[in-house]
């Protein structure tokens, strides 16, 4: 087997999804997504979302919406600010 077959089913070996578990049968899911919008060369806005499960996906346990702008001042130079809401179900536990 010449050496570049062994790098690419190298690379597909690394690809395959693996399940880890860790501590139980309780597994979640973990979606996000981020969208930019680049209004000119200097000025972004970016909205980003995740949302988590667990419990077999039978419970949402967070979520967290975000926005943020971003402005280059110079080429090494970058600012940055942002809002994130995140909101966590906990559930109350109640003593008597």
């Amino acid at each position: 087997m010449d050496k570049r077959r062994l790098i690419l089913l190298t690379a597909l070996l690394a690809c395959l999804p693996f399940t880890a578990w860790a501590g139980g049968d309780d597994f979640g899911w973990i979606p996000g997504f981020e969208v930019t919008k680049q209004f000119n060369k200097r000025l972004d806005l970016s909205f980003d979302g995740e949302l988590r499960t667990r419990n077999g996906f039978k419970n949402v346990d967070r979520f967290d919406l975000g926005l943020s702008v971003s402005y280059d001042l110079f080429d090494f130079l970058k600012i940055n600010g942002g809002y994130s809401y995140l909101r966590t179900y906990k559930p109350r536990e109640i003593t008597l």
